[in-house]
């Protein structure tokens, strides 16, 4: 019963990728046949994503994305970790405070701090450009500190406490001794923050609103704008051109994700 339970919720939730894959590798006409077509009968992939790569600035768009979301998740996999070394193994007055007041600014959503967020980058001089979309992410970020903090302490501290008697600094036994043993939740932080960033829409549509500093997701966005929107069929097959990066990163790192998602 149970692994008929997971398998129904599995194809639940498969069930949209795949029906966006389908209608955007057939033609127009097979869309709102009745009955539905759940496989289509004409493929017309190439057309498509022909139709579609000249719609928007594709690579463009892919290589911006690309960029943000690196560059944003190294400098939060190793701020965050280095901050949750403190939260998990080092001793200091009020670290159970701090900890709950960096949990806590997970519940602003981006709206709620918004304009002080823009007002900064407008006096560095930076709007316009993609350094808003992966700098502030250089300064950690709670949800991964809090991930890195479970795991952290289940480590055992004789590791460190012999490497203390070795000699070993506090940066030391973090980069010597921690960050090795740590690879499977270092995958999973940097696979949330692409994932995450990847999709995003908001937060590049503020800052960077000129089409040669598209990200992914507003590049797409943008197909569904304007009194003569492409058809279905494009629009999916963008959608689904979209995705592809993100499935293959995941594919490739599916691993030390599920890996750190369970230790922690």
């Amino acid at each position: 019963i149970l692994y008929a339970v997971m398998v129904f919720f599995a194809i639940l939730f498969i069930f949209p990728f795949f029906w966006m894959v389908s209608v955007g590798i057939r033609s127009g006409d097979e869309i709102f046949v009745k009955p539905i077509l759940l496989l289509p009968g004409h493929l017309q992939i190439l057309d498509n994503l022909k139709a579609t790569l000249g719609l928007f600035d594709y690579f463009g768009n892919l290589k911006n994305s690309v960029y943000v979301c690196v560059l944003g998740a190294l400098g939060t996999t190793i701020s965050s970790a280095m901050a949750a070394y403190a939260f998990a193994r080092l001793r200091w007055r009020g670290r159970n405070i701090f900890f709950g007041l960096t949990l806590s600014t997970m519940m602003l959503p981006f709206a709620a701090y918004m304009i002080p967020y823009y007002l900064i980058f407008q006096r560095l001089g930076l709007l316009g450009t993609l350094v808003p979309l992966w700098l502030p992410y250089c300064f950690g970020g709670a949800f991964n500190i809090f991930l890195y903090t479970q795991f952290f302490r289940g480590i055992p501290e004789d590791l460190s406490d012999a490497a203390k008697i070795d000699g070993c600094s506090e940066l030391g036994i973090f980069a010597r001794i921690i960050l090795p043993n740590s690879k499977a939740i270092l995958a999973t932080v940097f696979v949330f923050h692409v994932a995450w960033m990847w999709q995003e829409f908001l937060i590049p549509l503020v800052f960077c609103p000129s089409g040669e500093k598209y990200t992914l997701a507003v590049g797409l966005q943008s197909l569904q704008g304007g009194s003569n929107p492409p058809p279905w069929e494009q629009q999916l097959m963008g959608a689904t051109i979209g995705s592809l990066p993100l499935l293959i990163i995941f594919a490739l790192t599916s691993k030390f994700f599920v890996r750190g998602l369970s230790f922690s």
